[in-house]
């Protein structure tokens, strides 16, 4: 069964400007950086009878907890990785130029993540996406090497949960392969290492990844830290400070602490990936919210594991 849902937004020149694309070598991956804008909130944005967004700016797909729309059809063009963030030599950088050529809106779909209210990109958005890239990689016998950040192409900082967590995007392309060779592993369990974990039902705790000698019984309710992942042949199991647990989607599930939130107050506020001051990894903007974890002297801790500064002259807190 297909999750692409149609939801066509009509002809216009900004989101839709009806050209035909004959070849597709690649799909590109976006993020709204948009928090709490469901999937429908965009095509309904980008439909021509509200100005098809008031600027040259599509992708074909955006994906959300619950859904996934393609607002224009896989064989039209739109403008979503074309722009321009850097010269190299004179010239707009284009860094998958030979595998896409110079234009990638004429030879790639673009799968936009929506993001919820805190900024984050939530695990069933994760998944539904990379479902919906596997059934586009069928559809144009493309494979994990064809896809791409919106930053590969034009260095936009895009999506900048991949782009500030490489290792986020080499998961994701991980579980398309996955899937691709018929592994459905990850439906059932979890692949990758959760930070933390509450467990669903009553479970056992054990001396090794067999999970055959018991150390203890957790009851409902017990959450547990995180340290790593181990594979029994084909199944993952969860590492604790204290032994193995079960990666079962069904008896734990995965989440994140955390002590309120922050709205940035200002434009190109820097980011970075450990709690300093020199070399930042990026940038956010105005308006934009962020789940905190914790604070770490004069910077804040965010889900994504990120830092940027504490002050209140750039960010405003809100706790929960």
């Amino acid at each position: 069964m297909s999750q692409i849902k149609n939801n066509y937004v009509v002809v216009n020149q900004f989101s839709r400007p009806g050209l035909k694309r004959s070849v597709t070598k690649g799909i590109i991956v976006h993020y709204t950086a948009n928090p709490g804008a469901s999937a429908a909130n965009h095509a309904s944005f980008f439909d021509g009878k509200d100005g098809g967004g008031s600027r040259y700016a599509s992708a074909h797909l955006f994906v959300d907890a619950k859904e996934a729309l393609c607002i224009v059809p896989l064989n039209e063009l739109t403008y979503q990785a074309n722009d321009v963030q850097k010269y190299v030599k004179g010239k707009a950088y284009r860094g998958a130029a030979a595998e896409l050529g110079q234009n990638a809106n004429w030879t790639t779909v673009g799968v936009e993540m929506c993001l919820e209210k805190n900024g984050s990109i939530s695990t069933e958005t994760f998944n539904r996406t990379v479902d919906v890239v596997v059934e586009l990689c069928k559809k144009y016998g493309l494979n994990q090497h064809d896809l791409y950040r919106h930053y590969d192409v034009t260095a936009k900082n895009c999506p900048a949960p991949f782009v500030a967590r490489p290792s986020d995007w080499t998961r994701f392309k991980n579980e398309v392969a996955r899937k691709l060779k018929g592994d459905t592993t990850s439906d059932k369990f979890y692949t990758y290492t959760p930070n933390r974990v509450v467990t669903l039902r009553e479970i056992g705790l054990y001396e090794d990844v067999t999970l055959k000698k018991t150390i203890k019984r957790y009851p409902e309710g017990t959450r547990l830290t995180i340290t790593g992942i181990e594979y029994d042949g084909k199944t993952p199991r969860l590492k604790t400070a204290k032994g193995y647990i079960t990666a079962n989607k069904k008896n734990v599930k995965g989440y994140h602490t955390s002590i309120g939130t922050i709205k940035v107050l200002v434009n190109d506020l820097n980011y970075y990936d450990t709690a300093r001051w020199t070399n930042p990894n990026g940038q956010v903007n105005k308006g934009e919210v962020f789940t905190v974890v914790k604070k770490v002297g004069n910077m804040y801790l965010l889900k994504s594991g990120l830092y940027i500064t504490a002050s209140s002259k750039y960010v405003k807190f809100t706790a929960h």
